[in-house]
Order: C-alpha cells, then structure tokens, then sequence
C-alpha cells in the first residue's frame, strides 16, 4: 500500500501499523472468511467438512442451512424463527442486505411452481448471445455436427484467439447447469492454446445452438475407461451422501450406480488381475472396495437408456433430445408435463 498523503518524506524505514485488515489487500478475503466464520460458529452452526462454505444448524425436527459465496449467502432451512434468528444475528455483526426468496445467484436462476424448482441461466445465456451478436442467429437443433471431427490444425489459424477465448471460458461456466451441451464444451476447449477457423465454427454452433434452446432447464480401453469412470463417480457419490448428511438427508446404502459396461462390472466384482487390468494403478480399484463394504451396488443399464453419453458424445437430433429429456431438462413452459 502507498504512504498517506502528507506523509514525511525520507522516512523510508517507516510503515504503517493496519488495525484492521483493508479491503483490496490480498489477506482480506482471509480475514473476512475467519471473521464470518466466527460469527457463524458463535450462532451455533457447525462448518461442514465436506464444503466449507456450507454452515448448518440441525435439530430434531428441524434445519437452517447457510451457503456463503464470498460475501453472498444463501439461506434455506425448514425452520423459519431459526432463519429469522440467523438474519438478527447476522445483522449485528454485519451490514447485510435481505434480498427476499432466492431468484438469482451467481449465474444461475431460480424459479419455482407446484411441482419443485427450476434451474436456469437463461439471462446468462441471453447476454452470451448479444455480447458475440448471436441473438437473432438461425438456430440449430444440436450443439455439435455429427462425426464432426476436430484436429489442432483444423483449418487456417486464427489471428486473435481472444474471441474463441471468451466464448468457451463462458460455455464452461454454462455446463454447469446444461449438461447437453457438455461434450461439445470439453471437445472445443481442447484447442484454447492454438485455436482455427474450424474450431471457432464449432464454437459458433454451440451458440446457435444455445439460441433456440435458451428455456431449457436442468431440475484407454472402453472397458478401462469405464471402469477409471465407475472409481471416479463412486467417489463422487460418497462425497455426495456425506454432504446430503450435513442437510440431515440419510441415503440409503448401496446407493446405485448403473453401468452399461458389462466388462467394467465383472472387473470390479472379481478381485482377480487379467492381464488386460493389471497395469491399472491401485487407486483406481477403489470402486472394489466400496463395492465390497456395501456402499454402492452395480447394475447394468443398456447402452441406449445410459444418459452420462450425452456427455461424451455428438448424436442425432432425436437421439440428444431424447437424453436430454431423461435429464429433466425442460423448456419452462414443458415443466410440469410428463417425460
């Protein structure tokens, strides 16, 4: 930080003494964090292990849950004199703002009727669209050509990559909640460094694509590569039942996990090496163990009802709608309807 004006030149051993810490230094968000956290736990929540950010308070018959994103917070619960609690609380030791029921936070859009809640970036995905003049674009019915395949020199090499640059940092951001558009994000995004005319055109059709789906919401070996999944979202789904735990949310155990690698399932229920597994590393075989001790059961899902593919592949137009439906995803005025 620069001396106060006024300050006696030539003393340049001298600093100055913070009392506090000062927005814009770089241990501010630290002091913040420590500060709220403090306050919190004082409250009578607890931290959760499995998020830091995530603050719960759990009774027998009730639960306040805080969420903080830097100096935003959600907060939710079933308990509504435990909310109002927090906020009094929260109020003495902060100048906070209530902005009423949760419809917008961080990107995403929160709506809700009857039957649950929607989620949605339907402004994000707007301002997208104008900021690269794609608004009033002919619209496509998939995010990516079918058997499209891309290479690094796929085409002339772009001059400034800036644009492609900005597009594909935003899709990512996007995928959080469009799951359908997943696969053509992690294609595109292979070729940031070094980007092509082709590349952008496929960029640019995900866009077109995003225009005329912009109400829609979310409420190795092939044998190998299944199986490294399997260990990668069995991990995911532990982390997740103890998450759900800090909500006061019991899973049942085996949690299911459906595979449509045949292979991949005898491979992980027989501790046996064949030759073609042996070279796969120790921490892979984690699935065996939470298949043995009983936390998740495998069962075999046909090829053509396994949803995780719109992720790893390009389809039809009947075959990506038809994965997308069985994802929930739907355009606002659909919700409600059947799948």
């Amino acid at each position: 930080m620069e001396r106060p004006p006024g300050y006696t030149v030539g003393r340049e051993d001298q600093v100055c003494l913070l009392h506090k810490s000062l927005y814009g230094l770089k241990q501010a968000p630290r002091v913040w964090f420590e500060k709220f956290q403090s306050t919190i736990i004082d409250l009578g929540f607890q931290q959760s292990l499995n998020d830091p950010s995530l603050f719960t308070k759990v009774s027998l018959t009730s639960i306040v849950v805080l969420l903080l994103y830097v100096d935003d917070m959600v907060i939710t619960g079933s308990d509504p004199t435990g909310i109002d609690q927090l906020k009094d609380g929260l109020k003495q030791a902060f100048s906070i703002k209530d902005l009423g029921n949760l419809s917008y936070f961080l990107g995403l859009e929160v709506s809700r009727n009857d039957q649950g809640i929607l989620l949605s970036q339907k402004k994000y995905i707007s301002d997208l669209l104008g900021e690269h003049n794609f608004d009033n674009c002919h619209s496509v019915k998939t995010p990516m050509e079918l058997n499209l395949k891309l290479q690094k020199d796929s085409g002339e090499r772009l001059k400034d990559g800036s644009q492609y640059h900005s597009i594909v940092g935003s899709l990512i951001n996007l995928s959080a909640t469009r799951p359908d558009i997943s696969y053509a994000v992690q294609i595109v995004s292979q070729f940031m460094t070094a980007p092509c005319v082709d590349h952008l055109v496929a960029v640019h059709r995900i866009l077109r694509y995003l225009q005329g789906a912009q109400d829609d919401k979310v409420s190795k070996s092939s044998t190998e590569a299944e199986y490294r999944a399997m260990s990668e979202v069995g991990s995911e789904m532990v982390w997740i039942r103890r998450l759900l735990s800090d909500f006061g949310v019991a899973c049942p155990a085996p949690m299911t996990l459906y595979v449509d690698n045949t292979s991949a399932i005898r491979i992980a229920a027989n501790p046996v090496l064949h030759d073609r597994t042996k070279h796969i590393k120790i921490h892979v075989h984690y699935v065996r163990d939470l298949l043995r001790d009983g936390t998740i059961s495998l069962h075999h899902l046909p090829t053509e009802e396994q949803v995780a593919d719109l992720f790893t592949k390009a389809f039809s137009t009947s075959r990506h709608w038809y994965l997308g439906n069985k994802l929930m995803l739907r355009d606002r005025h659909q919700f409600g309807g059947g799948c």
